[in-house]
């Protein structure tokens, strides 16, 4: 999946605590991608498809996040 320049700027301006979703069936993509800001430097990404949890990493960086994303993990 190719990140915008407006869902990239979400990633990057996420606060301690928040949560986005990209993709899924309400976007007309089978696959969704979650991110979770665990901590300050502490990143929890994954991808799913339906219920089921195809990959989840947690990562340290905003540009971290975006590649995962971008490399379809």
């Amino acid at each position: 999946m190719i990140l915008n320049n407006v869902q990239k700027e979400t990633i990057r301006q996420m606060d301690v605590g928040d949560n986005v979703t990209f993709g899924g069936g309400a976007a007309g993509m089978d696959d969704r991608y979650e991110v979770h800001r665990v901590t300050e430097g502490e990143y929890k990404v994954g991808k799913y498809a339906l219920m089921i949890c195809l990959k989840m990493d947690y990562v340290s960086s905003t540009e971290e996040v975006i590649s995962f994303i971008e490399r379809g993990f």
